[in-house]
């Protein structure tokens, strides 16, 4: 897996086994919706597996990207290849979620949230409720999901604001309600 733009394009990044990257289309079109408001923004990467979207995400001008994950396997890989490609741009981070650790209520606002839950995760509504709690004025979210789910359209704090299909997944963009 690459880093497809930004001062990082065509890096490498490790990826760690069982964890399934957000794909190439989806990618694209996550970062062609947000890239005019990327720069300078802080952005929150929930279920961040390799890091890999908080580090496309720094890679096109994000200021600094937090990283949350449990799982230690990846956690340990998103640690090395946000030290190895962005030195002192990420902060890594262990939770179990839909709770967020204090560590990222203190670093709020966040311009953009995005999630990628595994397959088999079910309390979006308690995930989005805590994203609308770190989210800033202005910002956007969006939750990667099967596109077998629909997820709802308000939630505490947020309202759907457009869904878009990428073969398989889904992405729903969330915005302060």
């Amino acid at each position: 897996m690459r880093i497809g733009a930004g001062f990082l394009r065509g890096r490498l990044l490790e990826v760690s086994e069982g964890v399934r990257p957000t794909g190439g289309r989806t990618k694209e079109a996550l970062f062609s919706r947000w890239q005019g408001t990327l720069p300078d923004c802080d952005f929150l990467d929930l279920f961040a597996g390799s890091g890999a979207i908080g580090l496309e995400a720094v890679s096109r001008g994000a200021r600094h990207a937090v990283l949350v994950e449990r799982d230690g396997r990846a956690l340990s890989t998103a640690k090395s290849n946000s030290e190895r490609l962005a030195p002192g741009r990420c902060t890594v981070l262990r939770a179990t979620l839909p709770q967020l650790p204090d560590a990222v209520l203190a670093r709020a606002p966040f311009a953009h949230v995005f999630a990628d839950p595994p397959y088999d995760f079910d309390a979006y509504e308690e995930l989005l409720d805590q994203v609308a709690r770190v989210l800033g004025p202005g910002g956007e979210a969006a939750v990667e999901h099967s596109s077998r789910m629909e997820l709802k359209v308000t939630t505490t704090g947020l309202v759907l604001a457009t869904a878009r299909r990428y073969g398989e997944s889904e992405l729903s963009f969330y915005e302060i309600s």
